[in-house]
């Protein structure tokens, strides 16, 4: 028998659809809080409401996997070939290349600031 959802709650398509993106199957959604894996496939089933908490916690791990993708993740890699350009590592800075190119990589000169 399925129980009836609250607006506030979950229904089984939005808490699957929820792990889904965050690439989580239910066996991770249980080990992540605890729980029985049962339990939490009575809410993926809708045997059982999910409780608020759940509906929060999905909320967060989801928004945390936003600000991932927008701020932490690399690039997407590009299928086009590089350049010779976009391939040649960037020039040191000048300093760094004055040194480099007078031989005296590891002399301290004090006199610079």
């Amino acid at each position: 028998m399925r129980r009836t959802t609250t607006e506030s709650t979950l229904t089984p398509e939005q808490f699957n659809a929820a792990l889904a993106d965050l690439g989580w199957k239910q066996t991770d959604f249980a080990r992540k809080t605890g729980l029985s894996l049962s339990a939490v496939n009575r809410w993926a089933t809708g045997l059982a409401p999910a409780p608020l908490w759940a509906t929060a916690y999905l909320g967060a791990m989801l928004d945390l996997a936003a600000l991932h993708r927008k701020y932490l993740a690399p690039p997407p890699s590009s299928s086009r070939p590089l350049s010779a350009a976009e391939e040649a590592p960037e020039a040191p800075p000048a300093r760094l290349a004055h040194h480099l190119e007078n031989g005296d990589e590891h002399e301290n000169d004090a006199n610079e600031p």
